[in-house]
C-alpha cells in the first residue's frame, strides 16, 4: 500500500505543471478544499434537503431501484460493509471531486499542450458550488463525474498510443461504462469517445497503419460493451428486466403524457384510463405525471416503476403517433438550459438557481425530518446542524461561480468553433470533451424533465473543450503575427 501511494505521489509530481500555471493550480486546489471544508462545517454532517433513496437499495436488492441504475447503491453497499457513518461517503465524494478536477485538468493539458488551458476544467470542478453541494449529499453525481473523468483522461492518453497500446483504451471503455452504471445519462458519451479516438489518429488508407488506427476505438467500444452487457444481464437476473435504464416506460410516459392524444393511437388493453382530454397547454410537467399520486399512472398503477412494460407500451404508441410533438416538447426542455427565460414559471426561482442545489434553501422541516429518517434506515443516527455564518459565505459564492446558462452558452459556442479550427488532435479533443459533454444533457431532455443539476456533470468536459479551443485561437493569433 505504501508503494502504491509513493507511485501516485511520484505521478502527481510529474504531471503537475511547472511555473506560474502550477502555482495557480495549487491555489485553485487549496480554495477548492476550503470550500468543501466550509460546506461540511455549514451543513454537518450531510445535506438532508436532497436525497433520492439510494441507501434503501444498498441494504437490499441493488437492482430493484425503479429510479436509478444500481451503480451508486452498489458503492454505498460496499462502503456500508466497512462503516455506516454517513460522513464516510461524504468525505469520499469530496475527495472524488478533487480527483476529478485534477484528472480533467491533466487530460486537457495533454490534448492542448497548454498548462494554462488545464486550469479551466480543473477550476470549475474545484470551485463550482453546485458540484460541492452534490458531493455533500447522498447523491450519485460525484461518482459518475469521477468515472467519466477517468474515462476521458484515459482516452486523452490513448491519443498518443503509448505501449501497451490497449491499456488506455481499455481503461477508458471500462470507466465510461461504470459511469453509465451510476447514471445512465452518460451512455451517449461512449460513442462520442469512440469516434474521437478514431479521429485522433492520422488517416491511413491500407495495410498495417490502417488497422492500427482502429484498434484503440474498437478496444474502448468493446470494453464498454462487455461491461454494460454484463450489467444488463445482472439486471435481468436480479432486477426487473434485461437492460441498463430503470423503468424506461415510466420515464417515457412522463414525457409523452404532456401531449398525448389517444384519438391518434390505440392504447394497449388496460391503459385506456391514461388518456386525457385536458388541453396540452394546461397539462403539467413530467414530475407530476411520474410521481404525483393524483396523476393518471400513479393513481391507476401505484408507485413509480410498477407495470413498467405496460405503461411503456402506451407511451411508445403515443410517441410513434405524435413524434413531431415529442421532438417539440424535448426541444423546449433542452433549450431551457441555454435560455432560462423559456423555462416554465413553476421551474424558476428568484435567484435563478435550482432550488435543489441552493445553499440558501432553508428546507422544509417535515420533508427534512422524513429524509433524515430515511437516511438513518441505513446510516447510524446523526444530528444535522446548519452553520449560518458558513452558509452566508457560500450563498453569494453560488450566485457568481457556477456553471449556469451563460457559461454553458459560451462553452457551447467555443466547442462548435473548436470543431472547425486547429489541428486534428485539438479537434478530436474538442469532440471528446465538448460533444461528449453536450451528450450528457440529451437523455434527460428526451425522457425526463428539467433539473438544474443535470448540467453539473457537463461542467468539467465543456470547460475542457472551451480551453482547448482558446489555446488553438491563441496559437493561431501568434502564427499570424509571426
Amino acid at each position: 500500500m505504501v508503494a502504491i501511494f509513493r507511485r501516485l505521489a511520484a505521478a502527481l509530481r510529474t504531471a503537475w505543471p511547472d511555473g506560474a500555471a502550477g502555482r495557480v493550480l495549487l491555489g485553485l486546489l487549496m480554495l477548492g478544499i476550503v470550500l468543501r471544508v466550509l460546506a461540511m462545517i455549514s451543513l454537518w454532517p450531510v445535506t438532508i434537503t436532497l436525497e433520492d433513496g439510494y441507501q434503501n437499495y444498498a441494504k437490499s436488492n441493488l437492482f430493484m431501484d425503479p429510479l436509478h441504475p444500481a451503480g451508486y447503491s452498489m458503492l454505498l453497499a460496499v462502503l456500508g460493509a466497512v462503516t455506516h457513518e454517513v460522513l464516510a461517503p461524504v468525505l469520499l465524494q469530496h475527495l472524488s471531486g478533487i480527483a476529478s478536477a485534477l484528472l480533467l485538468g491533466a487530460a486537457t493539458r495533454r490534448v492542448s499542450g497548454s498548462a494554462w488551458a488545464a486550469l479551466l476544467p480543473a477550476g470549475i470542478v474545484l470551485l463550482d458550488p453546485d458540484i460541492v453541494f452534490l458531493e455533500h449529499s447522498i447523491m450519485s453525481e460525484s461518482w459518475a463525474v469521477l468515472a467519466m473523468s477517468i474515462g476521458l483522461y484515459a482516452a486523452a492518453r490513448a491519443f498518443d498510443e503509448p505501449e501497451p497500446w490497449w491499456r488506455w483504451p481499455l481503461l477508458s471503455g471500462v470507466a465510461l461504462a461504470v459511469a453509465v452504471m451510476i447514471r445512465d445519462a452518460q451512455l451517449l458519451m461512449i460513442p462520442v469517445v469512440v469516434v474521437a479516438l478514431a479521429l485522433a489518429r492520422p488517416r491511413a488508407d491500407h495495410g498495417e497503419r490502417g488497422r492500427r488506427r482502429w484498434r484503440a476505438p474498437l478496444t474502448a467500444a468493446a470494453a464498454a460493451a462487455i461491461v454494460l452487457v454484463a450489467y444488463s444481464g445482472a439486471n435481468g437476473i436480479f432486477g426487473p428486466r434485461f437492460g441498463i435504464a430503470p423503468s424506461p416506460g415510466w420515464y417515457l410516459y412522463g414525457r409523452v403524457a404532456q401531449f398525448a392524444d389517444c384519438s391518434k393511437f390505440t392504447p394497449p388493453a388496460g391503459t385506456e384510463a391514461l388518456c386525457q382530454t385536458t388541453p396540452v397547454s394546461e397539462r403539467r410537467s413530467g414530475y407530476y405525471y411520474m410521481y404525483d399520486s393524483q396523476a393518471p399512472a400513479p393513481r391507476l398503477f401505484g408507485a413509480f416503476g410498477r407495470d413498467d412494460g405496460l405503461i411503456g407500451a402506451w407511451a411508445q404508441r403515443a410517441l410513434r403517433a405524435q413524434f413531431g410533438q415529442f421532438l417539440t416538447t424535448a426541444w423546449a426542455y433542452l433549450r431551457s438550459y441555454w435560455v432560462p427565460g423559456s423555462r416554465p414559471a413553476r421551474l424558476r426561482s428568484s435567484t435563478g438557481l435550482d432550488p435543489q442545489l441552493d445553499f440558501r434553501n432553508p428546507g422544509n422541516a417535515i420533508i427534512d425530518a422524513v429524509q433524515k429518517e430515511d437516511l438513518e434506515h441505513f446510516y447510524d443516527p446523526f444530528t444535522a446542524h446548519r452553520l449560518h455564518g458558513g452558509l452566508d459565505v457560500l450563498r453569494p459564492w453560488q450566485l457568481v461561480i457556477r456553471f449556469g446558462a451563460t457559461v454553458l452558452s459560451l462553452t457551447t459556442l467555443l466547442t462548435l468553433l473548436g470543431l472547425a479550427i486547429g489541428t486534428r488532435r485539438s479537434r478530436a479533443g474538442v469532440l471528446l470533451f465538448g460533444v461528449g459533454g453536450l451528450a450528457l444533457i440529451v437523455p434527460p431532455a428526451l425522457t425526463s424533465t428539467y433539473s438544474g443539476r443535470y448540467t453539473v456533470p457537463m461542467a468539467g468536459p465543456m470547460m475542457a473543450a472551451a480551453a482547448i479551443t482558446i489555446a488553438e485561437l491563441w496559437r493561431l493569433r501568434w502564427r499570424r503575427r509571426s
